[in-house]
Parts: structure tokens; C-alpha cells; sequence
């Protein structure tokens, strides 16, 4: 399977802001790779189910058509099933329609909808694309390109970019992530202010503040206008800012190879009991040179016995969304008295790359190591049999010179 998704911000209706409307179009490509013709039900999110202590606004999909090869299918709407919510929590309907295949047979498959993007009370707008029901396919996705076209909505009203992957046009207006041979585990969100874009708004704002949202308006206008590209350097001064959209603007910029993909580092881990002496509590310090990280994960299980003790905690998407160089996470586990644990920490990047790091755990002393304590005795075990054995040489020898001197 391999796809290509446009999204593009409809002219909004009168009297509305810019970017609260969009229009989409996707195309899949689909390959029967049996040897017997098929029939396949497909489905596409109709409804998301939101937080509406956190968002307002419209979650459904309208106007929505399916094609294969161009010709138009029938459409029905159904209410998720007990099975996809508990893969896909945030669905709560479906667009389903069915694609006949031949043996071997490759076809397109056109979705095109109108979606009213929301926002929060502090008028940031989100626009969301789904990714993760495509982990459902057989293999991985050979590649897919989404291109978001932001219309009216500048550089500078951008508020976050999940991953922190995608690149820009010069015009910071459009914007591309692209992907090959995955099974996708997160969703893309791309979020912005409008009222960065508001100037009644800005003069009602701390100067320091208006100056701030101002100041970085004229930097990306500068940089949209600098035909020559910039310099490597003012990258690197969006990274010690700590502004990673600037960043990932400049990066599409430069030259591919001009800054390398990193992987994410475990900069500091520390491990102590919980105050009920029945969990322990993990700190680890990361950072993420390209600030694209996308899942954390914090696995305990018992040295030396299988998986069904084993307890974990990982990222929730929501909590990554904000794109940072460096963070902390912490992670609250259950454990049993006098047990050695092993305790290992991933972290991951939206590139695939990822680090790890394992530190085991003493809940008797509520001790952390970074070496297993087991390998510390393993390694005195020969040397202590060797000592045995001497010993009892050194017995057997000296009841023989005894019988012998008899």
C-alpha cells in the first residue's frame, strides 16, 4: 500500500477566521498480491471523539466520496464497533465502503471530504490527519506523502508540528511529511494561532509579549524574502532558542545533508521507591537534537522471569504533541517487596531512530544500579569454585603424606 494525501484550507465563510475550513483529497494504491479475486470492506474515520474540556468545534468529516480507478463507489456511515474502539479510541464512526480486486491486481482508491478543523480556547486551530488505521494493512505502507497547503496562515502563526518532521516550501505556507516502508504508530497534527495573525487582539497583549509574536513574524518574513537561503548558523540559533518550528522551517532550506538526523538521548535516569513503599518512581532526562520525538516508553519486569510480571507506561500522543529539544518524563510503576527488577526506558523519533537504557532495581533496599548485580557475583563464582577445589586438594594431598608417613 502506498498513498498520497492532500490537505488544503478552503476560503473560509464570510466573516469567519482563515483556516478554519479544509478540503481533502487521498488517493491509496492497493495491490491484491493472491492469487484469487477478492472483495475488501474498507473503512475511513467519519467521526473523532474529542475532549471537549480541551477542544470545541465540528470532529466530523462531510461531504465524503469514495473512487476506484476514477469511478464512484457507494458510501455508507456505521457507528464504531467494540473491536475498533479499542484500537482506535478516538473514532467513533466510519466511512465503509467495498473495492473489488483480480488476482494481482493494483487500484486506486480516491477519498475526497470537507472537515471543519477545531480549535481551543486560546484560538489555536488544529488540523488533523490519521495515520495509524493504516497499521491494519498487510505489511508495511511502501510510502506515503501528505501536503499541507496552510492558504492564509503564515509561518509565524504556527504553534506545532507533530512530529517536528515536516518540511516547508520557501513560503512556509505548505507543508510536506513523507515516509517509506512503516507501519505507522502516531497521527500527524499541525496546529497554529490565530490570533498571532490578529492585530486588535496583539495591542490588547504585555508589550513584551506583542513584541515577541511580532518580532517572529519579520523573521519569517525575512527569511521567505532571502532568495539566497540562509545560513547554517541561524539554524543553530533556532535550536539554542529553543524554537523548533524556526528550526524545522530553516532545515527545508538547507541542503539535505546539511544537518544529519539524530536519534534521541537518555541524558539522566534516576530511580527511587514511591512513598507507599509499592511503586517506584523513574525521572529520565532526554534530549532530541531534531525535537521529533514521537513515543517514550518505561518498561519494569522481574530479573530472570518471563513477561506476565512485567509492568509498563508509555507516552500518550497528546502529551508530545508540543515539539521540544529536551524534556523530562516520569513514570510511576508498581512493584513487590524483595524483588530485583529490570527497568528499561525507549525512547523513539518520528525517523525511527531510537535509544535505550536498562537499570535495575533492588525493592528490598530500594537500591538502583546500572549493572545487574547477579553478573557482579557470576563473575566471583569460578573464582571461588577454583578456591574450593584448590582447598580440597590441598586436603587430599595432606592425608596422603599422613598415610604415607604411617
Amino acid at each position: 500500500m502506498s498513498g498520497e494525501t492532500l490537505l488544503g484550507q478552503q476560503p473560509s465563510l464570510e466573516g469567519a477566521a482563515p483556516g478554519l475550513y479544509g478540503v481533502v483529497r487521498c488517493d491509496f494504491f492497493f495491490r491484491n498480491d493472491t492469487a484469487r479475486a477478492c472483495h475488501v470492506l474498507i473503512g475511513f474515520p467519519a467521526e473523532l471523539a474529542l475532549d471537549p474540556s480541551s477542544e470545541r468545534g465540528d470532529p466530523s468529516i462531510h461531504e465524503f466520496r469514495a473512487y476506484v480507478d476514477g469511478e464512484a463507489l457507494t458510501v455508507a456511515q456505521e457507528p464504531a464497533s467494540p473491536r475498533s474502539r479499542e484500537a482506535h479510541s478516538q473514532v467513533s464512526s466510519w466511512y465503509t465502503f467495498t473495492v473489488s480486486f483480480a488476482p494481482g491486481q493494483e487500484r486506486r482508491v480516491t477519498n475526497t471530504y470537507r472537515v471543519t478543523n477545531t480549535q481551543n480556547s486560546v484560538g489555536e486551530v488544529f488540523v488533523r490527519y490519521i495515520l495509524t488505521t493504516g497499521s491494519y494493512w498487510k505489511g508495511e505502507i511502501g510510502q506515503a506523502t501528505v501536503t499541507l497547503h496552510l492558504g492564509k496562515v503564515g509561518p509565524d502563526q504556527l504553534t506545532r508540528l507533530y512530529p517536528n518532521n515536516w518540511r516547508f516550501a520557501r513560503d512556509g505556507r505548505t507543508l510536506v511529511w513523507e515516509r517509506r516502508n512503516f507501519e505507522p504508530a502516531h497521527d500527524l497534527l499541525v496546529a497554529f494561532s490565530l490570533r498571532a495573525a490578529d492585530d486588535a487582539f496583539l495591542a490588547t497583549l504585555e508589550p513584551s509579549e506583542r513584541d515577541r509574536i511580532l518580532s517572529r513574524r519579520s523573521q519569517f518574513h525575512r527569511l521567505v524574502q532571502d532568495a539566497p537561503g540562509p545560513e547554517e548558523s541561524l539554524y543553530d540559533e533556532a535550536v539554542a532558542a529553543g524554537d523548533p518550528i524556526l528550526a524545522a522551517y530553516l532545515r527545508s532550506l538547507l541542503p539535505d545533508a546539511a544537518i544529519p538526523r539524530r536519534a534521541p538521548a537518555i541524558t539522566g535516569l534516576k530511580v527511587q521507591p514511591g512513598s507507599d513503599g509499592s511503586t517506584v518512581q523513574v525521572e529520565v532526562d532526554w534530549a532530541d537534537p531534531d525535537a521529533d520525538l514521537v513515543a517514550w516508553r518505561v518498561r519494569l519486569s522481574p530479573a530472570g522471569t518471563a513477561k506476565p510480571d512485567a509492568a509498563e507506561q508509555a507516552s500518550e500522543e497528546q502529551g508530545l504533541w508540543d515539539p521540544r529539544f529536551s524534556g523530562r518524563l516520569l513514570a510511576l510503576l508498581p512493584v513487590q517487596t524483595d524483588r530485583l527488577y529490570a527497568i528499561r526506558v525507549n525512547l523513539e523519533d518520528a525517523q525511527g531512530h531510537s535509544s535505550s537504557r536498562t537499570i535495575w532495581y533492588d525493592s528490598n533496599t530500594g537500591q538502583a544500579t546500572d549493572t545487574d548485580p547477579r553478573a557482579r557475583y557470576a563473575r566471583w563464582l569460578p573464582v571461588g569454585a577454583a578456591v574450593v577445589v584448590l582447598g580440597l586438594l590441598a586436603v587430599s594431598r595432606a592425608r596422603r603424606r599422613r598415610h604415607q608417613n604411617r
